[in-house]
């Protein structure tokens, strides 16, 4: 069953007001008022699609996630400079695209639970999981959170940097040798 497209454009207005004032905003907290003015809708037209503002902020979590999910899902232990080349230019081209999302993503990557991470994280693991079965979960934690922390963290400077300086060809360069060393050195356990 088709989605109305009124109901996908009202949904659209209000996780973007939500990530606008939450740009604007940082630790404020952000109050249904708030986004409704913003989105131009009425409360009882929030009320009709989201339970509450923590309801907004996991639909677009759930709506990144998928995205990024997406980039993500051709990472290769075995390739990855190619791999690394096709993640980051997606992902940049996906920010390029929406200077919204870009500046939300920045604001989140300071939270704990920074949604980015957790996603690399996971893809990181699976991938490494697949390529050596041997290795399991609780041995890769450490390395791959450490990993997963310093692209992302690397990565959203580089976005908020002048790229003449490093373009990103060699900011991927220099992600992908630090990667495949801690890969080299985790696959190594085996013969240890």
């Amino acid at each position: 069953m088709a989605i109305d497209k009124r109901i996908l454009k009202t949904k659209t207005n209000i996780k973007n007001a939500y990530m606008r004032l939450t740009v604007e905003n940082r630790h404020e907290k952000i109050t249904v008022s708030q986004i409704a003015e913003k989105a131009n809708v009425n409360r009882s037209t929030f009320y009709l699609h989201y339970a509450d503002t923590a309801a907004v902020a996991t639909d677009i979590e759930k709506e990144i996630s998928a995205k990024i999910t997406n980039y993500l899902d051709c990472f290769d232990i075995a390739d990855v400079y190619g791999s690394a080349c096709r993640i980051f230019t997606n992902l940049s081209s996906a920010l390029d695209e929406d200077a919204l999302l870009s500046n939300y993503l920045l604001i989140l990557s300071k939270e704990p639970a920074n949604i980015l991470e957790t996603i690399f994280t996971e893809k990181t693991t699976a991938a490494m999981l697949r390529a050596y079965p041997y290795l399991t979960e609780s041995e890769l934690v450490f390395p791959v959170t450490f990993v997963s922390a310093g692209i992302v963290s690397t990565y959203l400077k580089w976005t908020q940097a002048d790229k003449t300086q490093m373009p990103m060809e060699s900011l991927i360069k220099e992600l992908s040798f630090i990667i495949n060393m801690i890969i080299e050195s985790l696959a190594e356990r085996k013969s240890a």
